[in-house]
């Protein structure tokens, strides 16, 4: 999924963060984040997908109690996100289901082994 600059600019402002704001929240600098919107540096996903459910997301019912202060999301259990840990969601998503793949994979050939050793005797 390929982000335009125009796309950033426009999900930035429905979360209705001005760019000092984004900065604090997101942990970029102010000036990396004017180049991203206007398409001097690539622009970001992740920071996409953070403006997008800011400003669409959070309005969900599904998202009820999350929050944005202090330059973090706050959950609704009170757990604070820092800029650093939003930017490893997507990896650590990966990594999980990566896991949890490998950990089907495995289950799926459970019964495989007892076979094999049986007919081994």
């Amino acid at each position: 999924m390929d982000i335009s600059s125009d796309d950033l600019r426009a999900a930035r402002k429905r979360a209705r963060l001005t760019i000092p704001q984004a900065a604090r929240l997101t942990g970029y600098a102010a000036r990396t984040l004017e180049r991203m919107e206007a398409d001097r540096v690539r622009p970001s996903r992740v920071l996409f997908l953070l403006y997008r459910g800011l400003g669409d997301g959070l309005a969900d019912p599904a998202f009820g109690g999350w929050t944005v202060r202090d330059g973090a999301l706050w959950s609704p259990a009170g757990v604070r996100f820092e800029p650093r840990e939003i930017e490893s969601l997507p990896w650590l998503w990966a990594i999980r289901s990566a896991i949890l793949k490998h950990d089907r994979e495995r289950e799926k050939l459970a019964h495989v082994v007892p076979m094999i050793s049986a007919r081994m005797r």
